[in-house]
């Protein structure tokens, strides 16, 4: 008899017969896409795949609006974008509402008009979360399981979080998937049970993540 495949991000449920979920979200990725690049998947629940796309549709609009300088298919992005706000119209007009025009330095250092965007840190958090909770997986073999994530946005690296960064940059080498368009380093600290994680999107986009046990 054939063994059930387990979600690997909750570690509970039976994971559905498809292809599962992609990490990064499928949708950061607008159509038409490469077609011969095969997007990263891991295998996982109806729940948790379901759970997530509400927070991937917020995740699919900070990648776009953040990378899009760096991207090749503006066009393509732009259109993904236009559709995401005409259907999803609740999220449409919470950024409309909600964003600013202010200053802010570009390439080269030179302070341009720029407008920003206010999102949800704790919608964020959670997607960077699922990726990291698969590529655990991919990485180790073993679902992650009595550890918790902690997202380290831009303004918070400090002390033993920047001398976890130095060393993740410098000690590790970087996996590539999806064609390029997405590269992690991870760093496992076997002793206290910690790995430390940093992944870019799009060239121009990165973010870390601790993971760390639970208390007991």
């Amino acid at each position: 008899m054939k063994a059930k495949r387990i979600c690997v991000l909750c570690g509970i449920n039976e994971a559905t017969k498809g292809d599962g979920d992609h990490l990064p979200p499928q949708n950061i990725y607008p159509a038409p896409r490469e077609p011969n690049v095969a997007l990263n998947k891991v295998p996982a629940c109806l729940g948790c795949n379901q759970a997530g796309s509400k927070d991937d549709e917020e995740f699919k609009m900070i990648i776009g609006l953040s990378t899009g300088d760096a991207r090749k298919n503006q066009e393509a992005l732009i259109d993904s974008i236009a559709r995401t706000f005409k259907g999803n119209k609740k999220l449409g007009r919470r950024i409309a509402k909600s964003s600013q025009r202010i200053y802010a330095r570009r390439d080269g250092g030179i302070l341009e008009p720029v407008v920003a965007i206010p999102f949800s840190r704790d919608g964020y958090s959670r997607v960077i979360t699922r990726i990291v909770r698969g590529l655990h997986w991919q990485q180790t073999g073993e679902i992650m399981q009595g550890k918790t994530v902690q997202v380290v946005h831009g303004d918070e690296p400090q002390g033993l979080l920047l001398q976890a960064i130095r060393k993740l940059l410098t000690t590790t080498d970087p996996v590539v998937l999806n064609g390029g368009s997405f590269v992690y380093k991870a760093f496992f600290d076997e002793e206290s049970g910690s790995s430390f994680w940093g992944l870019q999107f799009f060239g121009s986009h990165t973010v870390f993540a601790l993971v760390t046990p639970e208390a007991p």
